[in-house]
């Protein structure tokens, strides 16, 4: 490559990206279905374990937060490796965290190899499966994420049935072995995603690119050449971080000062420079908060059980959660695509509806009322998961879609974590369902006002 010239990625937006998406939504399908399967396990673990509710909960909710929390870890990673590598990896450490966890009779253990080391390796092939999908597509990425991230309900829907008939034949020590398996077919699914291929183009040429693509946004023209040329220049360090031989040899030229500095490289991954952006500062609060929801997926089926419905029943409404998803996050995608309307718009709506819906739940004392409870709660929160990555996108250009979403992940994993164990607290402490439900309406509550300021403030043309 010679001077003047730079390496841009060459977007199939469809073709073999299609393969890709499918790869990402089963794997979206296995890591997401056994996490946010949480609810009937944590009904078993009760059985087995005779520690109080918040000690579990932090079993599943390490599971599931550290799936996200790692983004920063994974995008070190993917400077020196692919995206194929990483998922084939994580899913191989997956198997032998699921493996090894039916060998566990001890809490604190269990901890280690279900919760931490189940959540840090299954969350590098969540990372990599999403990210990839958004760099395969430009045009149509809002459809594309959505139908990946489809995985998560459709993993929901399947496999809360498939554990809650597992733990029924084999209890929890089969069914943590026979989980191992199927997460090993996440290695299969990482071989499909191929890297993709690059082009050398002149400065030049890739400076028309950007003009046609980041100049006009919502409408509204860049003004000035001076942002424009600023656009290009970052432009072309965030797609093409490890692809020159130039920047290749820095880096190994500095790999053992790297080596001593993980945590800077961790922090700088995830570019703390977007949170001087009020906006992007707002959104990452709204993740945060939004996160919670996790309280009616891990308590529903307790509390159906505490009505006198069974755990089958219970396992019933969490899958009802995950159809709904898949419905709602296509919807999400329509909504943007086809009929144009801003996410915020989109997420101010959503966060609204699953605010009201989550404190009627306790109002909802048979199974009927809890399915309709159910469902207007999952459409709502559903549509928001896809409007995670596209934001980034709306609020900056694509240009920050890795470190941009690498950041609204890690702040959703931290509500991941850390709401179950606290809402298992209240609940200890309590003794009382009405109470989660109403203080998880509460915590919604300011999601939706932080959504209006940041409606308000794009309004304003403030960032």
């Amino acid at each position: 490559m010679t001077k003047g010239e730079t390496k841009v990625p060459i977007v199939p937006d469809g073709g073999y990206g299609w393969i890709v998406c499918i790869a990402a939504l089963l794997s979206n399908c296995i890591i997401s279905g056994f996490a946010l399967s949480a609810g009937v396990l944590l009904v078993e673990l009760l059985k087995n374990f005779n520690e109080p509710v918040s000690t579990i909960s932090l079993i599943l909710s390490l599971r599931t937060g550290l799936n996200l929390c790692v983004g920063p870890f994974v995008t070190i990673l993917l400077k020196r490796f692919t995206h194929r590598k990483i998922i084939i990896v994580g899913g191989l450490i997956g198997f032998i965290s699921h493996f090894s966890s039916t060998y566990v009779n001890r809490v604190d253990v269990l901890i280690l190899t279900y919760g931490v080391l189940g959540g840090i390796s299954l969350g590098m092939c969540f990372f990599a499966a999403n990210v990839i999908v958004g760099h395969y597509f430009d045009k149509k990425r809002a459809t594309a994420v959505g139908m990946a991230v489809c995985g998560v309900g459709l993993g929901m829907f399947i496999f809360n049935n498939v554990t809650e008939m597992l733990l029924q034949h084999y209890g929890l020590k089969g069914t943590l072995l026979l989980s191992s398996g199927i997460v090993l077919n996440l290695v299969p699914l990482g071989a499909l995603v191929r890297p993709l291929k690059y082009k050398t183009v002149s400065e030049c040429e890739e400076l028309q690119v950007i003009e046609l693509d980041s100049v006009e946004k919502d409408g509204e023209h860049l003004k000035g050449k001076e942002k424009l040329e600023n656009a290009n220049d970052e432009h072309r360090m965030e797609l093409c971080p490890d692809k020159s031989p130039e920047k290749e040899g820095t880096e190994s030229n500095d790999g053992k000062s790297s080596s001593k500095n993980i945590m800077t490289k961790c922090l700088s991954s995830m570019n703390l420079d977007l949170l001087t952006n009020t906006n992007m500062l707002l959104f990452c609060m709204i993740v945060l908060i939004w996160a919670s929801q996790h309280t009616v997926i891990y308590y529903l089926p307790y509390y159906a059980i505490s009505l006198g419905m069974t755990r089958s029943e219970g396992a019933i409404f969490v899958s009802l959660i995950g159809i709904s998803w898949v419905i709602a996050k296509l919807l999400s995608g329509v909504y943007s695509d086809v009929f144009h309307i801003r996410c915020d718009t989109v997420l101010v709506v959503a966060l609204g509806i699953a605010t009201l819906a989550v404190i009627t739940f306790p109002y909802c004392t048979n199974f009927w009322s809890i399915i309709a409870c159910t469902v207007v709660y999952s459409l709502s929160v559903g549509t928001v998961i896809p409007i995670r990555l596209t934001m980034v996108a709306d609020l900056f250009s694509s240009k920050y879609i890795t470190s941009g979403f690498s950041l609204i992940l890690f702040f959703n994993g931290i509500g991941y974590t850390i709401f179950p164990p606290i809402f298992g607290k209240i609940y200890d402490a309590t003794e009382s369902f009405p109470v989660l439900f109403r203080v998880n309406g509460a915590i919604y509550f300011f999601a939706e006002i932080f959504t209006i300021i940041i409606i308000i403030r794009r309004k304003m043309g403030k960032k």
